[in-house]
């Protein structure tokens, strides 16, 4: 297709086949030639908001599809002689015109014990490329789980592809209360979404925790992908497992897919491996499955 100079709507058509076809870093360079060419700044601001992947992939609707639900199980298992772990997790996620909310229950067993735990995930949109993630978790023994959790987190997208974000998180143990405070940045390249994600959990020793995430998504659209992730920490860490542990240091790394195989039915496989260096060390083996569903 040529482009004659000076002639946004050119630019603008162009961008939106190159988006159909995937290519994102050509539909945002032909964006970006249409703003210079006088296309205005809430039109091209729209359509570079469509472009990006959120780096939740459940923040964003798939297709005409309202509503996804998923049932997972989760196995952990141990070094040192300790007895293996299993959580169980379902939701049922309903797709707004400005956002997501989801309910979802959990459950839990460790050593002799079990827990269960029920919340509300939602997203919705703040402003002008920038969302909202909110949640609240809530479990009536609280035997395993915080008895309560309440986290916010802002993401924005600015520039060419850049997405900074903060977060708080607040849990509720029967004996302690932890806060949590993040800092992300993320980078959309392509296909391809890089983050790091530094957290701070303040308690008797500052505790530090570095996250970095390398995911492609192989199909070119926001359901399928791959993901290799790890990190590190010092001081106090917030376990998967919502545990509050005081390390010496730690590192742990990751792999998911997530590929659905139809519009409707998908599968999401992760699998981890952490080195936990406290008192007593151990290394700990996560893998997990989950189906989804959509209608």
């Amino acid at each position: 297709m040529s482009v004659q100079p000076n002639e946004p709507a050119a630019y603008l058509a162009r961008s939106k086949a190159y988006r159909s076809s995937a290519d994102r870093t050509a539909a945002r360079a032909d964006l970006e030639k249409a703003r210079a060419s006088g296309a205005t700044d809430a039109e091209v601001d729209r359509l570079i908001a469509s472009l990006e992947q959120r780096s939740q992939p459940q923040a964003a609707q798939p297709g005409n599809l309202r509503w996804l639900a998923h049932v997972g199980d989760t196995y952990s298992n141990f070094s040192a002689g300790r007895s293996a772990w299993s959580e169980y997790d379902a939701s049922v996620r309903g797709y707004f015109p400005r956002g997501s909310l989801a309910v979802e229950s959990l459950a839990a067993r460790r050593f002799s014990l079990t827990d269960h735990a029920f919340a509300l995930d939602g997203y919705t949109d703040a402003w002008s490329r920038a969302y909202l993630n909110l949640r609240y978790q809530y479990a009536p023994n609280a035997t395993l789980y915080p008895q309560r959790g309440v986290r916010a987190e802002l993401f924005q997208g600015i520039g060419r592809g850049w997405e900074p974000s903060l977060s708080y998180d607040h849990l509720s143990f029967t004996s302690t209360n932890v806060d949590m405070y993040g800092v992300g940045l993320g980078k959309y390249v392509g296909n391809w979404y890089l983050r790091w994600r530094t957290l701070l959990v303040p308690s008797t020793t500052l505790g530090v925790s570095h996250r970095a995430v390398a995911r492609y998504y192989f199909s070119g659209n926001a359901d399928d992908y791959v993901e290799l992730n790890g990190g590190f920490s010092r001081g106090s860490e917030l376990a998967p497992h919502s545990v509050l542990l005081n390390v010496t240091s730690s590192w742990t790394g990751g792999a998911q897919i997530q590929k659905f195989f139809t519009p409707r039915w998908g599968i999401w496989l992760t699998g981890s491996v952490s080195d936990e260096h406290t008192s007593n060390p151990f290394v700990e083996r996560d893998a997990s499955v989950t189906l989804l569903l959509r209608w």
